[in-house]
This record gives structure tokens, C-alpha cells and sequence, in this order.
């Protein structure tokens, strides 16, 4: 009993010890980050299994200027209702002091983040007292035009996590032989359009990847295009509905492997000539900032003069759904998109000019196509550089004299350091939610409730930072 009683005591002053050496590694990351740096700040949300309940967990994450990538918290929520959420990310930024320097958020569009009365980002402004840009993730909207096509394509939905043709293909595959393949047949796709296409995807193909299934969605559209470039195939993986590239990644190596796997592939086919012809050149468009609403306006014209017309109908209905960046605050991201040609631009500075009304923008979104990026511009415009606390002179002058100036690069700087993805906080949770990476915490769920940054000592906040030094440039999700 003694010694028993001896080896729990050692053990306390041994897990004290680690607390507070852990403490001050944490205190030292937040003295020496730059929270002038810090623009955008992202959170994502999962559902787990916590003492055999189901719980929610939470990640928050800030980027910014220098390449600013930082995981500050990560905690559980005692449920995961919007004010929840926004209440953890208050908290979290009054923790790190960043509460009066966080100039936007970025979520994944679900009714808890983006609802226009309960939803997280709607309390998050109430609770600091001020605007923020929306920058809903680009990643998670382009994704839900990709399930609209799924759905259309082979017209079911199914409420299991996995969906089965994935799964068969799955189990099938050490059977496949990896050496007999087939691309697109002769014709298929305009011999003009796979040329773009596949400069399109080497283009791509030479930029840094954080992960592996960015590069793996490219090199499988190439061989799809020209089934006779050399290629190492890769074991299919998650097949989860919400992970990102799952059904276009999954569908290429079905169709590759059709002759083995799936001979009637007529529906499979109309999928994949979607995501080769439409969908990959958004996707991957789609972190750029100032580039995101001329980039959303041509999708959107390609999904409404696509030549499957039932596809392209609805899922054109489905991202017009989305339109977060053809906004009256965002659409002044063109103002530093190299893309926007200066006539253009003087359109757009001219109905700076153009008063707001409610009416004005319903008949604006509703002849979406028609119009060109100018007609999204109106007075409101002007706040997205209030909210930046950017230097707008240069509107007054000609765009032609734009690059020269001093306070337009600055802010073109500043602008194109926005993230509009929420991958830094998917791949943060990764991190909350991967055993590897844990180490020991409290078995009092109480105290997980309570956000990390706190000096008590007792969140996983302060086992997220550590980690995150080693995972952020090597995880691969």
C-alpha cells in the first residue's frame, strides 16, 4: 500500500513537472508571435467519441502576413451549436490578444458556421463588436458543387459515412493489375481543350503541395488524358464523404482501371468528363484571394454553358448558392487580381459610386452570368478597405498608374496574403484528433472544456503547439 501510495505521488510531481515545462515552451511561442501578422482566423469543427460520448471538438487556427500559419487552440465543446463555436474562438482570441487585430474569418459553409442568425460567424462579430470579411472556405464550396455532380451522375445518396462503390473499389484493387490502364478514348475531349488542360495540370504540377492528394488529383488527370504517360499508382485511401478530394480522385482510378473493374461505366465516364473539363481548373483556383471573383464568375459561366445541360444545371444552381465572393465587400479583391484588365477596373472604380440597396443586389445575383465583375461594386465596396485599414488613394487615380504606387502594393501585398481555404484548421484538427500526437490529459472533461491558452495548465492547447512546429509542413492529411 505504501508503495503504491510512493509511485502515485512520484507520478503527480513527475506530471507537474511536464505541465509546467510544457507551459513555458507555450508561453514562449506566444511571446514571440507576431500578432501584427495575423489576418484571417480559421476554425473546424469534428464529432468524437469522449468517455464513451459523443463529443465536439474544435480547432482554431490564424494565418496571415510571412507566411503565418498558427495553431492556437484546440478544445472541446460541451455541444456544437453556434454560439459554442464562436464563443471558444472569442475566447481563444482574447487569450492571444488578437481580438481587436483579426480582420476576417474562414469556415467551412455548414448551417452552424454560416447561418444568418445563429451561425458562429454572425456571434463572432456581435461578441467582438466589429465587421469581418467572410471568407468562407473555397475548398469545402467547390467541393459541395463536386457532390452536387456526384449525385446527378449516379443519382444516389447514401447516409453511411463510406460510400460502397469507393469500398468495392477499395477491396478490389490488390487484384487490379496496376500495369493495364486506359485513359479517355480518341475524341472524347477536343484535342485544343486537352492541351490547356494538361499545361494546365504541369503548371500546377510545379508549385509546393502541403498534401500528397493535391499532386495525386493532377498526375491522375494527366494519365487520364494520355494513358501512355508513365505512373505510379497509389493505394487508394480515405473514402470519407467530407474529405476533400475523395470522389474526383477515387473516380479517375476507377475510370483508368474500368475494363478490370467497372465494363458499364457510362455514368462513371460523365462524372470524370466533369471533373477533368470543369472542375479541377477551380479547385485548383481556388486559394487565391485577390483572384477568387473572377475565378467564381468564369466557373460559374462554364457550369451554365456546360454541354451535359443537366449537369451543368445543377450544380450551377448549386454554387450560385455560393456566391461569398461576388459580394458588395469581397468583389474589391479584383481591385489587385493581375487577371481584371484595366477597362475593367475603371468600371469598377466608377460604381464605387453606385448606392446599396437590397433590391439592387437580388437582381444582380439573379442575372449572375450576364453582367461583369463592375456590376457587384457599389459605395459598400469602399469597407473592405476600412475593415483592411488599407490605404485607397490610389482609386483616385488612373489603374493604369496602380503598380507604381506605393499604397497599391501594399495592399495588393496584404490582400493576397488572405487564406480563403480552411485547410490550415482541417489539417490542425488532424493533428487534435490523431493519437500519435497526443499526449497525457486530463480525464476530467470539465477541464477539456476549459480553451488551452488559460494558465491553468490543463488543455490540449498546449500539446497542439507543440506538435504543430513538426506536423505543419510534413502532415499530410
Amino acid at each position: 500500500m505504501i508503495f503504491h501510495l510512493y509511485v502515485i505521488i512520484l507520478y503527480i510531481k513527475k506530471y507537474d513537472t511536464f505541465l509546467k515545462v510544457r507551459q513555458e515552451i507555450v508561453n514562449g511561442i506566444q511571446e514571440h508571435f507576431h500578432k501584427e501578422n495575423a489576418l484571417v482566423v480559421h476554425f473546424d469543427s469534428k464529432k468524437l467519441k469522449f468517455n464513451r460520448k459523443q463529443t465536439e471538438k474544435i480547432a482554431v487556427v490564424v494565418t496571415g502576413m510571412d507566411g503565418l500559419d498558427q495553431i492556437i487552440n484546440s478544445v472541446f465543446l460541451q455541444c456544437g451549436t453556434g454560439k459554442a463555436v464562436a464563443e471558444a474562438v472569442f475566447e481563444t482570441l482574447q487569450c492571444w490578444n488578437l481580438d481587436g487585430v483579426i480582420i476576417g474569418k474562414c469556415y467551412d459553409t455548414t448551417n452552424v458556421n454560416s447561418g444568418e442568425k445563429n451561425g458562429a460567424a454572425v456571434i463572432l462579430e456581435r461578441m467582438l463588436g466589429r465587421k469581418l470579411l467572410d471568407l468562407p472556405c473555397r475548398h469545402h464550396i467547390y467541393e459541395l458543387v463536386l457532390g452536387t455532380a456526384y449525385k446527378t451522375c449516379f443519382g444516389r445518396v447514401t447516409t453511411s459515412p463510406d460510400d460502397m462503390l469507393f469500398k468495392s473499389f477499395r477491396d478490389e484493387w490488390d487484384r487490379l493489375d496496376k500495369s493495364v490502364y486506359s485513359g479517355f478514348p480518341a475524341g472524347k475531349i477536343a484535342e485544343t481543350e486537352k492541351v490547356n488542360i494538361v499545361s494546365f495540370c504541369n503548371r500546377m504540377l510545379l508549385q509546393t503541395h502541403i498534401r500528397e492528394d493535391y499532386a495525386e488529383f493532377l498526375e491522375l488527370t494527366l494519365v487520364c488524358l494520355d494513358d501512355s504517360k508513365a505512373v505510379t499508382f497509389r493505394r487508394p485511401g480515405a473514402l470519407h464523404h467530407a474529405r476533400f478530394m475523395a470522389k474526383a480522385i477515387y473516380s479517375l482510378k476507377m475510370y483508368l482501371f474500368r475494363d478490370q473493374f467497372m465494363p458499364d461505366c457510362e455514368k462513371l465516364e460523365r462524372f470524370v468528363l466533369f471533373v477533368v473539363l470543369i472542375y479541377i481548373r477551380g479547385w485548383y483556383k481556388a486559394p487565391i484571394a485577390t483572384d477568387a471573383p473572377l475565378n467564381d464568375l468564369k466557373f460559374m459561366r462554364a457550369l451554365k454553358n456546360y454541354d451535359d445541360k443537366e449537369l451543368g444545371q445543377k450544380t450551377y444552381q448549386k454554387f450560385k448558392k455560393h456566391l461569398w465572393y461576388l459580394s458588395e465587400l469581397n468583389i474589391s479583391l479584383s481591385f489587385f487580381d493581375d487577371n481584371v484588365n484595366v477597362e475593367l477596373k475603371r468600371k469598377m472604380v466608377r460604381n464605387l459610386k453606385t448606392p446599396s440597396n437590397k433590391q439592387h443586389m437580388l437582381r444582380v445575383k439573379k442575372c449572375a452570368i450576364e453582367g461583369g465583375l463592375e456590376v457587384y461594386v457599389t459605395e459598400n465596396s469602399l469597407k473592405f478597405f476600412e475593415i483592411l485599414k488599407l490605404d485607397c488613394s490610389f482609386l483616385h487615380e488612373d489603374p493604369t498608374t496602380w503598380n507604381n504606387r506605393n499604397d497599391f502594393i501594399a495592399a495588393k501585398t496584404k490582400c493576397r496574403c488572405l487564406c480563403v481555404t480552411n485547410d490550415p484548421a482541417e489539417r490542425a484538427l488532424g493533428v487534435a484528433t490523431n493519437k500519435k500526437n497526443m499526449t497525457v490529459l486530463t480525464a476530467n472533461k470539465e477541464k477539456f472544456c476549459k480553451h488551452s491558452t488559460n494558465t491553468d495548465g490543463d488543455g490540449e492547447g498546449y500539446t497542439m503547439n507543440l506538435v504543430h512546429r513538426q506536423t505543419k509542413k510534413s502532415f499530410i492529411c
